[in-house]
């Protein structure tokens, strides 16, 4: 399993949309990505907007599909009081799902899988 892990930067408000709003910076001693920080935002109508690694959007956590500045398709969907899948596409196709999990007490975001799409038999890279 593969397992990353960031720390909460500023404590998230329980009262938001969400409960990761706020700025994650990644724990580099258990991350296998490299220093970024990543930042929720809540937005207009109900949205969140992300920003981190040179991409940002706006979405929902609703299965709907969303572009991203870099011309991805994200589609965000609740799986658990805790717990998201988000399904990143390129041309209608989907390129990796990853889970994001959220500690009880909201200062640690896990992803604990992340399932990169098949291409003929082999990972894509």
């Amino acid at each position: 399993m593969i397992a990353l892990a960031v720390t909460a930067v500023l404590a998230a408000d329980a009262a938001q949309l969400t409960s990761f709003v706020g700025t994650w910076k990644l724990n580099q001693q258990k991350s296998k990505l490299t220093g970024d920080t990543f930042v929720y935002e809540n937005a207009d109508e109900g949205m969140l907007h992300f920003s981190g690694g040179g991409v940002e959007y706006k979405f929902k956590a609703d299965g709907k599909e969303y572009k991203d500045s870099l011309g991805y398709t994200i589609v965000w969907k609740e799986v658990g009081e805790r717990a998201w899948d988000v399904d990143t596409k390129l041309a209608r196709k989907s390129i990796v799902t990853t889970r994001l999990e959220l500690s009880a007490d909201s200062r640690t975001m896990t992803f604990p899988r992340i399932i990169p799409a098949r291409r003929s038999g082999r990972r894509l890279p």
